[in-house]
C-alpha cells in the first residue's frame, strides 16, 4: 500500500494491519523488544495496541529535558522504564556542536565530503544559502 492507499482505509483495516506488523516485529526478534514512547499521541496509540497484544512488552521513555511538561508526565505516565541520557543538550552541543537542520541538508554534507570537496562545516553557511552546485555534486 501507498500512504493515500493507507490513508483511505477505515479505521479497523489500520488497525488490523497494524496488529499484524506489531505481531511480526515481536515474532522476529523472539520477544524482546520494547516501545520506546516519546510521549506523544503516536507513542500512546503505539503503545496501547503493543499492550493489547503483548502486555510483556516494556514501555521506555528518554527524559532529555528537552520535552514539553505534558509530553514529558504523558510519557513518564506510560513507562515502565525511565531513562536519562549521561549528558544534558549543552554538553552535547559544546562537544558535538549543533545537529544538522534536516536529514535533507545531512544528506548533502554528506555528499560534499563523500566527494572530496573539503570538509562541509568550514563552509556551512553558505551551503544553507545557496544550495549545493548540482553540476559538481550528484545529490
Amino acid at each position: 500500500y501507498d500512504l493515500l492507499q493507507m490513508q483511505a482505509l477505515p479505521l479497523s483495516a489500520k488497525i488490523r494491519m497494524s496488529n499484524f506488523r506489531i505481531k511480526d516485529w515481536y515474532n522476529y526478534y523472539d520477544g524482546m523488544v520494547y516501545v520506546s514512547s516519546s510521549g506523544g499521541k503516536d507513542s500512546e496509540v503505539l503503545n496501547d495496541l503493543v499492550k493489547k497484544l503483548f502486555s510483556d512488552v516494556p514501555t521506555i521513555f528518554v527524559n532529555t529535558g528537552l520535552e514539553h511538561n505534558s509530553v514529558r508526565q504523558k510519557g513518564m505516565e506510560l513507562a515502565d522504564e525511565v531513562l536519562s541520557p549521561s549528558k544534558n543538550f549543552i554538553q552535547i552541543l559544546t562537544e558535538y556542536g549543533y545537529p544538522v537542520i534536516s536529514k535533507e541538508i545531512a544528506g548533502k554534507l554528506d555528499n560534499i565530503v563523500f566527494m572530496g570537496m573539503g570538509e562541509p562545516f568550514a563552509n556551512i553557511d553558505n551551503v544553507l544559502k545557496n544550495g549545493i552546485d548540482k553540476k559538481n555534486v550528484d545529490i
